[in-house]
């Protein structure tokens, strides 16, 4: 798939003329009054959120149903068939679901999956052939308490290191699990990892942090590409996209669609909106 940011698609739009550019400009901003005119009303209320959340869809958020509608399936399909080798971190891994998806396409994957509930570790700890550790990722190490249900049997793919992911997003009553966070960092030189393949990052709310406690492996390049979840945590964690651009600067940013990557931009607001969504950051080679 050619990616609108790709060399021919660079080329085809320096030479399109600046009148058509103009023409373009001006059509849409005439049916952006026409709109506004016809829709921007209370009675419409109903419909312009039907629109706004279609819109949204079709723009990859809120896509979770299935890793086929949110893209994942695509993405690891066309990302690792031909990487021989693979070194896999899943930072978060909770049932293993995700990890499960990778050894289809790549059954000598060399996996390494993290997972600080108790509960979900017991069963994630059954499988093989995967290394998995009973810890949370995070900027130090710590002890830290990590948030569930109360009631429920087992750990729910809700756990969060937030409370107000539990209490106030979903309404619950939230019960703690006392957690063992490493740096990512330190995790990988303990390994002697030398190069991850792909990093999967889905710690509701608490990616940026994880990363943070990765400086050295993002400042060397040692992960080829980095796949996280942006979603409704960010607002309790107060952690935007403008701050993945930050930390991440050798990387280019992708929104997954069921059946692509689209690319991302700094700065505008189609990037910065707080609703499911997986988000992956490839290296730039130099």
């Amino acid at each position: 798939m050619t990616l609108p940011e790709s060399t021919e698609s660079r080329q085809e739009l320096n030479r399109q003329s600046p009148i058509a550019s103009t023409k373009r400009a001006l059509l849409f901003e005439t049916l952006i009054k026409l709109y506004r005119w016809v829709f921007a009303r209370t009675f419409f209320y109903r419909v312009n959120v039907l629109f706004y959340r279609l819109s949204l869809s079709g723009l990859g958020m809120f896509n979770y149903e299935n890793d086929k509608v949110s893209g994942e399936a695509h993405f690891l399909a066309e990302y690792l068939k031909d990487r021989e080798h693979c070194v896999v971190i899943d930072v978060g891994a909770h049932s293993g679901a995700w990890f499960r998806r990778v050894l289809q396409i790549k059954p000598d994957a060399k996996i390494i999956a993290l997972e600080p509930h108790p509960d979900s570790y017991r069963s994630l700890s059954q499988i093989t052939p995967v290394l998995a550790l009973n810890v949370g990722c995070g900027s130090r190490r710590e002890k830290r308490p990590l948030f569930d249900h109360f009631g429920r049997d087992g750990g729910t793919e809700h756990a969060s290191f937030l409370r107000e992911a539990i209490t106030t997003h979903k309404g619950s009553q939230a019960v703690e699990h006392m957690a063992t966070m490493v740096r990512l960092d330190d995790l990988i030189e303990e390994l002697s990892i030398e190069r991850v393949d792909l990093l999967k990052i889905d710690v509701e709310g608490l990616e940026y942090g994880v990363l943070k406690g990765a400086p050295k492996s993002l400042e060397t390049g040692l992960f080829d590409a980095i796949q996280f979840e942006f979603n409704e945590m960010n607002v309790f964690s107060k952690v935007f996209m403008h701050d993945f651009f930050e930390l991440m600067k050798g990387f280019r940013f992708y929104r997954l669609v069921p059946h692509g990557l689209l690319p991302l931009k700094r700065h505008i607001p189609l990037t910065e909106i707080f609703a499911y969504q997986n988000i992956v950051a490839k290296k730039i080679e130099v």
